[in-house]
């Protein structure tokens, strides 16, 4: 059995693809994209949380891994869409992606995150793997605090 995840750009959100019968293919390295920027990583002291519970989050299995996984996108989710707030979105997605580029996942990671007419924001994560090819994955999600903002 082989389990993976897909992307709903549609439905702003992530599936578990299961597949019985052979390997799940995810044109490489999808589903480590998908780890990479929708786990929280932990907060650092220095940073705000912005729904004021203190609660650093982070994904327990960093406890066993040398380096974090995940992205810091979640302290975002409470800030009105603004073009500062989509830098710190490409900066925190951009981090994310090291754990691929220190495992030897990939040669090079570049994320390139834009504003939607639409309250969404959609990522084009350009990778380049080992054996030199280029994997361009094309994602969005829908930014809540867009439609709440005042």
């Amino acid at each position: 059995m082989t389990i993976g995840l897909s992307w709903k750009n549609l439905l702003s959100h992530g599936d578990i693809t299961i597949q019985h019968d052979g390997l799940s293919l995810d044109d490489g390295l999808v589903t480590l994209v998908l780890i990479c920027l929708f786990t929280d990583a932990r907060a650092d002291a220095a940073d705000e949380i912005s729904d004021g519970s203190g609660d650093p989050r982070g994904w327990p299995g960093d406890t066993f891994s040398d380096s974090p996984w995940g992205s810091k996108l979640w302290l975002l989710e409470r800030e009105k869409l603004t073009e500062p707030v989509r830098q710190r979105v490409e900066d925190y997605a951009r981090l994310s992606m090291q754990p691929l580029l220190r495992s030897g996942y990939a040669r090079t990671a570049n994320v390139d995150a834009t504003i939607a007419t639409d309250d969404r924001i959609n990522f084009t994560v350009t990778l380049t793997r080992p054996d030199k090819s280029m994997l361009t994955i094309e994602l969005s999600r829908r930014w809540e605090a867009a439609a709440n903002a005042v």
